[in-house]
């Protein structure tokens, strides 16, 4: 009995001390969404309302939102990041995520779904946050680069299909 009952405190205090590094090796990575948006835009909107119900289904999303009708600092720093990620920047609202940007908001269904898609996938592999590197803030993916997410491993192609570059 006292074999058995040995046997079950040894088995139980690993499962105690080994559960919080587990829990830790888990956790997602945080993802840093920048949102430059005009104050007034129907669009801008939409994107704000979809990006509320986004931050509390991922808490480890970190979103700043910069206004940039009313605000030059906000507009120059957009024109830069534009110019960082070789965007022509012409309007709002402008998503930039790890070294992906996204120019104007649809709905939901499509725009909103690839904002929160290259979440996930962040989510799992990490990313610098290039407009809080310029803004001079430190964050907790610093000096991480942003791999290829799983919608950038994939190509569709007439004839031939979907393509996977893991699978070659």
């Amino acid at each position: 009995m006292t074999k058995y009952f040995s046997k079950l405190l040894i088995i139980f205090l690993l499962v105690f001390f080994l559960m919080p590094n587990l829990a830790l090796a888990q956790q997602a990575a945080p993802v840093y969404l920048t949102l430059f948006y005009g104050d007034g835009c129907p669009h801008c909107h939409k994107e704000l309302l979809f990006l509320a119900k986004l931050e509390k289904e991922f808490t480890n999303l970190k979103i700043r939102k910069l206004e940039i009708w009313y605000n030059p600092e906000n507009a120059n720093l957009m024109g830069k990041i534009g110019k960082d990620l070789n965007l022509k920047v012409s309007g709002v609202p402008l998503t930039v995520i790890g070294n992906q940007a996204f120019t104007g908001y649809l709905d939901d269904a499509t725009t909103g779904q690839k904002i929160r898609q290259l979440v996930i996938d962040y989510s799992k592999l990490g990313c610098n946050d290039l407009v809080g590197e310029t803004l001079g803030e430190k964050s907790g993916s610093a000096n991480l680069p942003c791999p290829a997410t799983d919608s950038e491993k994939t190509i569709s192609l007439p004839w031939f299909g979907t393509i996977d570059f893991n699978s070659w």
